[in-house]
């Protein structure tokens, strides 16, 4: 199902939300590719990297990874997040909830040069 689609049957509560971090996503790095992958809207170069996770209707939550297979590596992956809006899961992967339209706006900048780095990093 293609990426459209699957928000419009999803109708998170969110919607506005979703659709800001999609705009800022493809931006941050325009040879990302959209996709579904997991049920969800999900980003990659050769392997998936930006995951959203729909499942909650108070939050819109992006697992950042480095793909469906990845096997867990002793360190943690540098990237700058000089805002800290990671929330590590493991040394894999961490994820970055919002809650608003209005913390997206604030949060744009430190979001966008976090995607880059994320992908500079895989």
């Amino acid at each position: 199902m293609e990426v459209e689609a699957l928000l419009e049957k999803r109708a998170h509560p969110l919607h506005e939300v979703v659709e800001a971090l999609r705009k800022v996503i493809r931006a941050a790095d325009e040879r990302l590719v959209e996709e579904t992958k997991w049920n969800a809207p999900s980003y990659r170069l050769e392997e998936h990297l930006l995951t959203f996770q729909l499942a909650k209707d108070e939050r819109v939550l992006l697992i950042f990874h480095r793909g469906a297979k990845s096997k867990a590596p002793k360190t943690r992956l540098a990237v700058d997040d000089p805002q800290a809006l990671l929330t590590w899961l493991g040394n894999d992967r961490a994820t970055v909830a919002f809650t608003s339209l209005a913390e997206v706006k604030k949060q744009k900048a430190a979001f966008t040069e976090l995607v880059k780095a994320w992908v500079a990093a895989r």
